[in-house]
Protein backbone atom coordinates (compact mmCIF):
# COMPACT_ATOMS: atom_id res chain seq x y z
CA UNK A 1 0.00 0.00 0.00
CA UNK A 2 1.24 3.72 -0.76
CA UNK A 3 2.00 6.03 1.96
CA UNK A 4 0.47 9.49 1.72
CA UNK A 5 2.58 11.94 2.54
CA UNK A 6 1.18 14.54 5.87
CA UNK A 7 3.58 16.98 6.04
CA UNK A 8 3.08 20.41 3.97
CA UNK A 9 5.05 22.30 2.01
CA UNK A 10 3.76 26.40 2.23
CA UNK A 11 5.42 28.74 -0.18
CA UNK A 12 3.19 31.91 0.85
CA UNK A 13 0.93 32.76 3.95
CA UNK A 14 -0.60 35.59 5.64
CA UNK A 15 -3.48 35.02 8.17
CA UNK A 16 -6.30 34.89 5.05
CA UNK A 17 -4.34 32.59 2.98
CA UNK A 18 -1.39 29.64 1.91
CA UNK A 19 -0.10 29.03 -0.96
CA UNK A 20 0.60 25.19 -0.50
CA UNK A 21 3.10 22.58 -2.83
CA UNK A 22 1.86 19.09 -3.53
CA UNK A 23 3.91 17.28 -1.42
CA UNK A 24 3.51 14.30 -3.37
CA UNK A 25 6.13 15.36 -5.77
CA UNK A 26 9.77 16.81 -5.38
CA UNK A 27 10.12 20.04 -4.56
CA UNK A 28 9.49 22.67 -7.20
CA UNK A 29 7.96 20.22 -9.59
CA UNK A 30 4.55 20.28 -7.61
CA UNK A 31 1.15 21.71 -8.63
CA UNK A 32 0.20 24.23 -6.50
CA UNK A 33 -2.94 25.34 -4.14
CA UNK A 34 -3.98 28.83 -2.75
CA UNK A 35 -6.10 28.23 -0.05
CA UNK A 36 -8.26 30.72 1.49
CA UNK A 37 -8.72 30.70 5.40
CA UNK A 38 -12.42 31.43 6.56
CA UNK A 39 -15.45 30.06 8.21
CA UNK A 40 -15.80 27.36 5.57
CA UNK A 41 -17.61 23.83 6.50
CA UNK A 42 -15.53 20.70 7.65
CA UNK A 43 -12.05 21.72 7.26
CA UNK A 44 -12.67 25.77 7.14
CA UNK A 45 -10.43 26.15 4.14
CA UNK A 46 -11.19 26.85 0.79
CA UNK A 47 -8.80 25.95 -2.43
CA UNK A 48 -9.37 28.85 -4.57
CA UNK A 49 -6.65 28.98 -6.75
CA UNK A 50 -3.49 26.70 -8.46
CA UNK A 51 -0.78 26.17 -10.46
CA UNK A 52 -0.37 23.26 -12.54
CA UNK A 53 2.96 21.93 -14.76
CA UNK A 54 1.17 21.63 -18.68
CA UNK A 55 2.98 22.03 -22.23
CA UNK A 56 2.59 25.54 -22.37
CA UNK A 57 4.43 25.96 -19.26
CA UNK A 58 2.96 26.60 -15.31
CA UNK A 59 -0.67 26.98 -15.84
CA UNK A 60 -2.13 29.92 -13.17
CA UNK A 61 -5.89 29.23 -12.91
CA UNK A 62 -8.24 30.87 -10.58
CA UNK A 63 -11.89 30.29 -9.01
CA UNK A 64 -14.95 32.26 -10.14
CA UNK A 65 -18.66 32.17 -9.56
CA UNK A 66 -20.10 29.48 -11.99
CA UNK A 67 -20.78 30.16 -15.62
CA UNK A 68 -23.64 28.43 -17.15
CA UNK A 69 -22.47 29.40 -20.71
CA UNK A 70 -19.13 28.00 -20.25
CA UNK A 71 -19.90 25.43 -18.06
CA UNK A 72 -17.02 26.28 -15.68
CA UNK A 73 -16.14 27.74 -11.94
CA UNK A 74 -11.83 28.84 -13.08
CA UNK A 75 -10.50 31.13 -15.36
CA UNK A 76 -6.96 30.84 -16.82
CA UNK A 77 -4.52 33.58 -15.66
CA UNK A 78 -1.84 32.92 -17.39
CA UNK A 79 1.25 30.77 -17.94
CA UNK A 80 4.98 31.24 -17.15
CA UNK A 81 8.55 29.46 -16.98
CA UNK A 82 9.03 28.69 -14.09
CA UNK A 83 7.15 27.24 -10.85
CA UNK A 84 7.86 30.41 -8.64
CA UNK A 85 6.75 33.00 -11.16
CA UNK A 86 3.52 31.29 -11.45
CA UNK A 87 3.02 30.83 -7.52
CA UNK A 88 3.75 34.80 -7.31
CA UNK A 89 1.78 35.47 -9.93
CA UNK A 90 -0.68 33.53 -8.20
CA UNK A 91 -0.23 34.72 -4.73
CA UNK A 92 -0.72 38.39 -5.77
CA UNK A 93 -4.20 37.66 -7.27
CA UNK A 94 -5.19 35.98 -3.52
CA UNK A 95 -7.14 39.35 -2.15
CA UNK A 96 -8.98 39.63 -5.74
CA UNK A 97 -10.32 36.41 -5.92
CA UNK A 98 -13.94 35.60 -5.17
CA UNK A 99 -14.14 33.56 -2.02
CA UNK A 100 -17.68 32.30 -1.79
Amino acid sequence: MDSINTTHRIMFSDTRFFLEENVNYPKGQGNLFLVAIGDFPFTGCRCIGGVDKTSEGWEVIVSKPYDETNDSDAQIVGYYETQIEAARALWRLRHSIEVE
